[in-house]
């Protein structure tokens, strides 16, 4: 079995992505590096744990699946046919 790689960055990836495995200034390692990753301008979100979750498609630069486009809704266009003219059921 090979190993895949998780969807998100590990601890010790952010750690090297940003460059702050330790807290300071009363600050929490996890506190330095949200603001670190949100300086650097890269999407992110904090769990509940307070952990900052990085997608590992945004660092590596493979673009992301970009939702299926709807396509515009146009009305058929009316027919030209004798039948299309035809007078409803129930009417003279």
């Amino acid at each position: 079995m090979t190993d895949k790689p998780s969807m998100f960055l590990t601890a010790a990836e952010l750690a090297e992505l940003t460059g702050i495995k330790i807290g300071k200034n009363k600050k929490t390692r996890e506190q330095l590096q949200a603001a670190e990753v949100a300086r650097l301008g890269i999407p992110h979100y904090v769990n509940i744990a307070g952990r900052v979750i990085v997608a590992r498609a945004i660092v590596e630069g493979r673009p992301a699946d970009a939702p299926a486009q709807r396509e515009r809704w146009e009305p058929n266009p009316a027919p030209s046919s004798p039948a299309s003219r035809r007078k409803p059921f129930g009417r003279p």
